[in-house]
């Protein structure tokens, strides 16, 4: 998604606006012209030519009337507030989403359901019911290694079928289509209607209490100098991992640390942010193995230095999720990796922390890059849509109020307001959100290559020549698997 800097307050007062708009128009009352005259003024107002761009742009759609038609969306549970808010609750994101979802409803005279089942569930829930050739679903919203898992037995569509969804758009993310295509062929689709896919976007947070008292300067300033870098971050953890208790033992449970994180996802997102990819893409847009090996054997050994000889804690599964968040919160943790969606976790912690995005390899690494970790949910078409015209044209006029509507409300207000504590750390989000990254090696894992990071670090390793040997013969005969079951007609 493309965000447009916009302020918080013309945001924020914008969005009212329209969330009114919105009620006066579906009120009754014997006052029409009156009321007509309210809504006349208020409509005129949105369209004053000092707003955002984003609020000018607008879809290229016909006048047509689906006649009450059902359109079903599967939602795995974590993606289903991107779709279900049956009604108002005075919550900015789920009260634009109602307003998104009736606009849209009135529109073309249709009805969203949602069904929503368990991670557990949906996916052999939803192959069994398309492979069965059951047309129950308009669209799936699915974790994306579930998603993935289930394109190669022909369970999902190419959204080129989808005439009036068009892709260069502001509201589908080009990074997405890009990088998860096939030639021309695109199984998977991101944008502003399915928001939980950017709130999956990596950050670090920092504990600012815990900086001061160790007198060292917020990284804010070296962000926006460009030198946020590997080697900088460095400087701070060093020699901050420390026995709280002098039992002689550094421990998770008791002790402090410069850097935390969760194994499938710190190491991750510093490999992507560093710039490292598993598929590039050749002249007909198809994808290839080609991983820089010396910047990857360069990324492995920072990680090492990271991770092992800074003594950060990495927490594994076999530990229970969030015992990082549990030593970030309480105090002993300088730096965590998370998930935007994750700054909610620490809305009431006592002590103060701040945004950054995760840092670059060095200076000479041209932007700041966010990796989007895979249990963000991307949008699927099933092969057993009855009307693909039809569904196109639902999806695009969805994807377009929610890039004038959603968005804004969940970035500028939700994110912006709500969950951050100071203004530097607003502005961070730009830089967070700037470039978002997928890349197809880490979501089809090809040979084992896309947790390269994760397994090297957990290992304790830095030999990444003799990993990247064993498994190359294996990616190459799985890409090229995929390649020839994705380009056949």
């Amino acid at each position: 998604m493309k965000k447009q800097k916009i302020s918080m307050l013309t945001l924020a007062v914008f969005i009212a606006s329209l969330l009114l708009f919105s009620i006066l128009a579906s009120c009754g009352g014997e006052s029409k012209n009156s009321g007509e005259d309210k809504n006349e003024s208020i409509a005129a107002s949105a369209e004053e030519e000092d707003l955002p761009e984003r609020y000018k742009i607008k879809e290229n759609l016909p006048d047509v009337s689906f006649g009450g038609y059902e359109f079903v969306v599967l939602a795995e549970e974590y993606a289903k507030s991107d779709i279900e808010a049956d009604v108002e609750i005075g919550e900015i994101f789920n009260d634009t989403v109602y307003h998104r979802n009736r606009t849209v409803e009135a529109k073309y005279e249709i009805e969203l359901i949602t069904v929503t089942e368990a991670q557990t569930s949906y996916a052999a829930k939803a192959k069994n019911e398309i492979m069965s050739g059951g047309d129950l679903y308009d669209l799936a919203l699915c974790h994306a290694m579930d998603g993935f898992g289930m394109s190669v037995g022909g369970v999902w569509a190419d959204w080129n079928f989808c005439e009036y969804v068009d892709m260069p758009k502001p509201w589908w993310d080009q990074e997405l289509i890009n990088s998860l295509s096939f030639g021309d062929k695109v199984f998977a689709m991101s944008g502003d209607f399915n928001n939980y896919s950017f709130s999956m976007t990596s950050a670090f947070l920092f504990n600012k209490n815990l900086m001061q008292n160790l007198n060292i300067a917020y990284p804010y300033d070296l962000v926006k100098e460009g030198k946020w870098t590997a080697e900088s971050f460095q400087s701070y953890i060093k020699d901050v991992t420390r026995d709280l208790n002098g039992d002689g033992i550094i421990d998770y449970s008791n002790d402090q640390y410069g850097f935390v994180g969760w194994e499938l996802d710190a190491p991750y997102s510093l490999s992507y942010s560093f710039g490292g990819r598993v598929i590039s893409k050749d002249s007909d847009n198809l994808p290839v193995l080609e991983m820089d090996l010396p910047r990857t054997i360069k990324i492995v050994e920072t990680l090492y230095d990271i991770f092992v000889s800074n003594e950060s804690f990495l927490c594994t599964n076999a530990m229970g999720w969030g015992k990082d968040y549990e030593a970030f919160k309480e105090g002993r943790a300088l730096f965590i990796d998370l998930k935007l969606a994750q700054i909610e976790y620490f809305k009431e912690m006592e002590q103060d922390f701040g945004i950054v995005p995760v840092p670059k390899l060095d200076e000479s690494q041209k932007d700041y890059i966010s990796f989007v970790n895979a249990h963000s949910t991307l949008m699927f078409l099933p092969t057993t849509i009855s009307d693909f015209e039809r569904a196109g044209i639902i999806l695009e006029a969805l994807a377009a109020e929610s890039y004038r509507r959603v968005t804004p409300a969940y970035y500028d207000v939700v994110l912006q307001i709500k969950n951050t504590r100071d203004e530097e750390s607003a502005d961070m989000l730009d830089y967070v959100t700037r470039n978002r990254i997928f890349d197809m090696g880490y979501m089809y894992d090809l040979g084992g290559l896309g947790g390269y990071s994760k397994e090297l670090v957990n290992s304790k390793s830095r030999d990444f020549a003799s990993f990247y040997e064993k498994r190359e013969k294996s990616a190459l005969s799985r890409l090229e698997k995929l390649v020839n079951d994705f380009t056949k007609d």
